[in-house]
């Protein structure tokens, strides 16, 4: 599959898979614990990519505290992103 063909899967059809699961479960159990269900997930998952990020906020400071050497680039670009997503996830982020 090119990567067009995989955009198109992550942004088009997953997201439309996701709302019709959303609404079967709604007429299955209702409206309310449908949204509840929504609300907990989406607060759980904000609350794991927080701890994520501070977690690699603390590893970060450790490093430069005491100079570690660098292990690999890798490890401080995936704790960019996850910084930077956890904050887009908390709405810090500049507008």
């Amino acid at each position: 599959m090119n990567l067009l063909g995989r955009l198109t899967l992550l942004f088009v059809v997953v997201p439309l898979l996701e709302l019709v699961l959303l609404v079967r479960l709604g007429q299955l159990v209702g409206l309310w614990p449908t949204l509840g269900l929504v609300v907990a997930t989406g607060a759980l998952g904000a609350a794991m990519a927080r701890a994520e990020g501070l977690r690699a906020v603390v590893r970060f400071q450790t490093r430069s505290r005491f100079r570690e050497p660098k292990k690999s680039s890798r490890s401080r670009e995936e704790q960019a992103r996850t910084i930077s997503s956890s904050s887009v996830l908390r709405g810090d982020a500049a507008p």
